[in-house]
């Protein structure tokens, strides 16, 4: 059905079971957590790359979506009471609104890059402003030194990986993502 705007209805069937399964890939893919990183609770994972596939897919919606339904699944399995879960949907939300947006104007595999550097930029940033508003809701303080000093690289560190892992998976995603734009008009 089409929209005043002349686009597709984003909200199909086909397109929330799309998100669907990628936001349950995300969830499981949360167990991947690998050794503290710069301090007890700063774990990577490889969870934020269904987000970029979906954010590929379907523009930043899709990706904050899938950042979603990630956060909600996790707080499940998660002792934080929810707060991490928060602040890691603000940063990957904030990592795939950008992108999205680049990537809309440009399909391409540099619209792809040019999109991950500023997603990552603005990653870094929302990362750290959420992680010190939020963290304190936990009950742990919070500096600012914490977060120049390990917030920010393990955040830099997490974005510029999940670009580069991305980046390596968009060649042979090349094929779906054309697809896809194709079906959706993009």
């Amino acid at each position: 059905m089409e929209q005043a705007t002349g686009r597709k209805n984003f909200f199909t069937v086909q397109v929330m079971a799309r998100l669907a399964v990628l936001g349950t890939i995300a969830f499981l893919l949360t167990f991947l957590e690998t050794a503290p990183i710069f301090s007890s609770f700063l774990k990577l994972d490889p969870s934020d790359i269904p987000a970029v596939f979906a954010t590929l897919l379907y523009g930043p919606i899709g990706g904050v979506v899938v950042q979603l339904m990630k956060a909600v699944m996790d707080s499940f399995k998660s002792s934080t009471v929810g707060i991490g879960q928060m602040a890691n949907f603000i940063a990957g939300s904030a990592y795939a609104i950008p992108l999205g947006l680049v990537y809309r104007k440009m399909p391409r595999f540099a619209g792809f890059w040019i999109g991950g550097v500023i997603g990552t930029v603005c990653m870094v940033v929302m990362a750290c402003l959420a992680n010190y508003v939020l963290v304190p809701l936990y009950g742990m303080k919070i500096t600012m030194e914490l977060v120049l000093w390990t917030l920010a690289p393990f955040n830099l560190l997490k974005a510029t990986l999940i670009t580069v892992v991305s980046g390596i998976l968009y060649v042979p995603m090349l094929p779906v993502l054309r697809r896809a734009r194709g079906a959706h008009g993009k």
